[in-house]
């Protein structure tokens, strides 16, 4: 994707809406810990935004 973007001169940007939560974090450092072994899979889905 960073290739074709710098092909056709665009900015390449990336979602990022859910990475600072504090659940996405406290996963990240389950799976950083190595608490899981080896991961080889990982799937989520978002049910709701929840309260703004």
């Amino acid at each position: 994707m960073i290739r074709l973007a710098e092909e056709v001169r665009r900015t390449l940007m990336v979602g990022h809406t859910f990475i600072y939560t504090p659940v996405v974090r406290r996963i990240k450092e389950i799976v950083d810990a190595g608490d899981l072994g080896e991961i080889l899979y990982i799937s989520s889905r978002r049910l709701n935004l929840g309260l703004f």
